[in-house]
């Protein structure tokens, strides 16, 4: 496979750490174990190409393409969620410096809201897109 157009974005992601449906605003940090950094990539020429039927995810769901961690940080551990910095760098240099405070929805009303249609299963991992900063390879 030749990926040619592949890029990136830090992302926030949440770690829910017990089952939920329908839980709302009040109740919702019992839901929510911690938080750790995705790396969201994207094969753009895969996105967006007809060599593959028109499939959008194939683009985004590459083996590799979603790095979870180092770490887990529990919720406890965190003073102020809607204030994280969300920082990427490549080779040194500064690529995306976003702020979860970016968010046009926080964390915890996204889960409830979500929480109404979907049933979270434990160790369920939700990524939080901070900023819109993509950077293409070919920008190295």
């Amino acid at each position: 496979m030749n990926l040619q157009k592949v890029d990136w974005e830090a992302e926030l992601a949440i770690v829910i750490g017990k089952k939920c449906k329908g839980v709302n605003n009040d109740d919702v940090e019992d839901c929510i174990f911690g938080y750790t950094v995705a790396q969201d990539i994207s094969a753009r020429d895969w996105q967006k190409s007809k060599r593959n039927g028109g499939q959008f995810l194939l683009g985004k769901g590459m083996d590799t393409f979603c790095p979870l961690g180092p770490a887990v940080v529990t919720k406890e551990a965190i003073s102020e969620i809607n204030n994280l910095s969300v920082r990427t760098w490549v080779n040194g240099n500064l690529k995306q410096d976003g702020n979860t405070s970016e968010l046009i929805f926080k964390p915890h009303e996204i889960v409830a809201y979500l929480s109404q249609f979907v049933f979270f299963l434990t160790i369920l991992i939700m990524q939080l897109k901070i900023c819109n900063n993509n950077v293409n390879i070919s920008d190295l």
